[in-house]
């Protein structure tokens, strides 16, 4: 099983790897999810925060629907780096980061490909 739950206080989690990886698919999908890198410490705050924010909360995953606050919006910075470091997400203007279907179904594993699918083709 791989690493299921995010966040220092693990404000991120999911019921299984079948979820994770939907989950995953649904932030993939632009129409979907947008993501973020705020530069807070420019602003006085403690640290850099990354954002998911849901555009689309039809066919969200339980797991990122626990996880949203104001502005429906996941304040995780160890998922998002995780989506950089193992899913080819791109962060191409020290702002916005973002995702190509191509590039992140190559990092699924085999048996999670479906569900990646399903959760990037859920509000298609």
């Amino acid at each position: 099983m791989h690493k299921l739950v995010f966040g220092k206080d693990n404000q991120l989690s999911f019921s299984s790897d079948k979820e994770k990886y939907y989950s995953i698919g649904f932030i993939c999908n632009s129409k979907n999810a947008i993501i973020t890198n705020e530069d807070n410490e420019k602003r006085g705050s403690y640290t850099d925060a990354r954002r998911v924010r849901i555009k689309n909360t039809l066919n969200i995953s339980a797991g990122l629907k626990n996880a949203l606050r104001d502005s429906n919006r996941i304040n995780c910075n160890e998922f998002v780096d995780y989506l950089i470091s193992e899913h080819n997400f791109k962060c191409y203007d020290d702002v916005h980061i973002t995702s190509n279907f191509q590039d992140v179904i190559q990092t699924i594993p085999e048996e999670y490909v479906d569900s990646f699918k399903e959760g990037y083709e859920a509000n298609n």
